[in-house]
């Protein structure tokens, strides 16, 4: 497609009209410069009652329509996760930009394919990890990128959330490795992990154990591991969905000059050596956005950071080699698992 102008609006298409879809239907509408043209999904009284809902003039029964029209620059891709590689990678062979929702793939074989196309395409690609835009992460991450913490000693996620049983429902493509492509580490902790990434670095190492505790599904509903970063500071990751009551979850980042804590998109721990102990608070925006309560309010920054990444010929701040980082690890803690040994990671794809 010819590159956009700096007066242009960018055409998206939805494709995936469940439970996250009206969070990017939202977020378009108050997006400068973009418009919300066409939807798609398999059902075809859902992508109707979706279309209606949004004002979308086009909706197709269909991805494989939706991407063939000429009239559409980008797509986000809001579908199960064993969908998200497939139609990316044909959307970008047909030319069109790509924001992805996590995670970007089931396997790193199809997160790097949709790298190579993108690039070769000189297409943006763009994945979906909101709460790096989050306040509370931004500040963190300033704190750590300025050395306010000193040296990180420790870096550690807590997901501890529940989910009923129902929740797997056995006609759902979650509890599956084929659709899901793993459980609560790709699903639930995901975000939380690559904040933790984003915060301190590469992972050089880890050392696992996942599996299904009180779920009868395929994919683990319970994991620890521990972790190796090449900056030299060790990390934990503990994620569950059986844990009753569910918490907040929590990301700790301690280092010889202070120790920050965050515990649902708020800092619950501010500590600075030779300073005033204060704790930053930040008001999440009123939000429109339907869904899980957990999203938070950040997708309208990530969006918008996507489609100025289109009009000036950059990449999104989370662009497909950062949105990989994180599955790599998650796989690496699955490959620990499976054989009882440390996995050692390696290359940026």
């Amino acid at each position: 497609m010819a590159s956009a102008t700096q007066d242009s609006r960018i055409r998206f298409g939805v494709i995936g009209c469940g439970v996250v879809a009206p969070t990017h239907a939202i977020a378009l509408e108050g997006i400068e410069r973009a418009d919300l043209v066409a939807v798609a999904d398999s059902s075809a009284s859902r992508v109707q009652n979706f279309a209606r809902e949004f004002g979308v003039p086009k909706a197709y029964a269909g991805h494989e329509e939706l991407i063939a029209d000429a009239d559409i620059d980008a797509i986000c891709v809001c579908t199960p996760h064993h969908l998200h590689a497939p139609i990316a990678i044909e959307a970008a062979r047909a030319g069109k930009h790509v924001l992805i929702e996590k995670p970007m793939a089931t396997n790193l074989a199809d997160a790097d394919e949709l790298i190579r196309i993108c690039d070769e395409g000189d297409l943006r690609l763009g994945v979906v990890f909101q709460h790096r835009f989050d306040a509370a992460s931004a500040h963190i991450k300033h704190l750590v990128d300025e050395g306010d913490l000193g040296t990180i000693a420790l870096a550690s996620v807590y997901v501890k959330w529940f989910r009923a049983a129902d929740y797997y429902d056995p006609s759902s493509w979650r509890g599956k490795w084929d659709t899901a492509g793993g459980g609560v580490l790709i699903n639930q902790a995901i975000h939380a992990l690559d904040v933790l990434c984003w915060f301190v670095g590469d992972v050089k190492s880890v050392m696992g154990y996942a599996g299904a505790r009180v779920h009868d599904i395929e994919v683990e509903d319970t994991a620890a591991a521990a972790i190796r970063f090449a900056c030299g500071a060790f990390g934990v990751v503990e994620a569950s969905t059986t844990t009753y009551p569910q918490t907040d979850e929590r990301i700790e980042i301690a280092g010889s000059a202070g120790t920050v804590t965050i515990e649902g998109g708020q800092i619950v721990q501010h500590e600075l050596a030779g300073r005033r102990a204060e704790t930053p608070e930040f008001v999440l925006e009123d939000s429109r956005f339907r869904g899980k309560s957990y999203y938070g309010t950040s997708h309208p920054r990530v969006i918008e950071d996507f489609v100025e990444a289109i009009h000036e010929g950059r990449a999104p701040a989370v662009d497909g080699r950062e949105g990989r980082k994180v599955l790599e690890v998650i796989f690496a803690i699955y490959e620990s698992s499976r054989t009882g040994r440390e996995v050692v990671l390696g290359g940026d794809g």
